[in-house]
């Protein structure tokens, strides 16, 4: 059966933070699309490039020749250019800040422009992808079709999270990120929770604290909304430290 489904891939070629330069970037997320168009050939992808200037139209080319239809660039939205005014290469090397703090304003932003341009209608439901991780078995897109996802957001099993609960927010859980699901219907919501979930993290680094977006998604969307599974179909290498994961 074909189904009509959206996938957004978060990327960030050109950057200062981190573990992998841009080529190696380049190179994983043309895997990231292979993989989606292997495993869902009829959907649809938009790359969110979350780069702090714009990409070369090279790059922009490998992402359309490995199964991209659309890329929203977003190194002149007004957010990501102060997040990178407040996060620096020395202060943040790895990333840390700047990959949440950016992916977080770049779902609120992609979600308002889809809103805007009705760009959901017609979508039965939508998939995150960390670009440079490959989506694989045992993710199917089959398996989603159960009425359990209806009006559901669908995460990897909620995990006991890393955070001391001072700066979780007073949550003990996190979701991964690198592969989830919601359906169109949340669009609203999610778009609010994701400016919601920017809001407070700032707030804790003004004071000098930290959290991230797999804890702040645990805290922030109620559970009835959410579906858990012990597998979800992604591996890749974490940008941190370089193992490889799959969930």
């Amino acid at each position: 059966m074909h189904y009509r489904d959206l996938f957004i891939v978060s990327s960030a070629l050109v950057t200062q933070y981190g573990l992998f330069p841009t080529e190696e970037r380049l190179a994983q997320t043309m895997a990231t699309l292979d993989s989606i168009r292997q495993m869902a050939p009829h959907a649809d992808i938009i790359v969110m490039e979350l780069s702090r200037e714009r990409i070369p139209p090279q790059y922009e080319q490998n992402f359309m020749q490995h199964g991209a239809n659309h890329i929203l660039h977003f190194s002149q939205h007004p957010t990501i250019q102060h997040n990178y005014a407040i996060c620096s290469p020395e202060t943040d090397p790895m990333g840390n800040v700047i990959k949440n703090l950016n992916e977080m304003a770049g779902m609120h932003g992609l979600l308002e422009w889809a809103r805007l341009n009705q760009y959901l209608d017609g979508y039965r439901r939508v998939f995150k992808v960390s670009g440079r991780y490959r989506v694989c078995a045992p993710f199917s897109q089959d398996f989603y079709n159960h009425e359990q996802f209806a009006h559901k957001a669908a995460f990897l099993c909620r995990t006991d999270g890393f955070l001391p609960l001072h700066n979780s927010g007073g949550t003990k859980m996190h979701y991964m990120t690198r592969l989830w699901s919601f359906d169109p219907v949340l669009m609203p919501k999610f778009e609010a929770w994701f400016e919601a979930m920017c809001d407070m993290m700032y707030k804790r680094l003004e004071l000098d604290g930290y959290i991230d977006i797999e804890h702040l998604l645990a805290l922030v969307v109620p559970r009835q909304y959410c579906v858990y599974l012990s597998r979800v179909g992604v591996a890749g290498m974490v940008g941190l430290n370089g193992n490889m994961i799959v969930e």
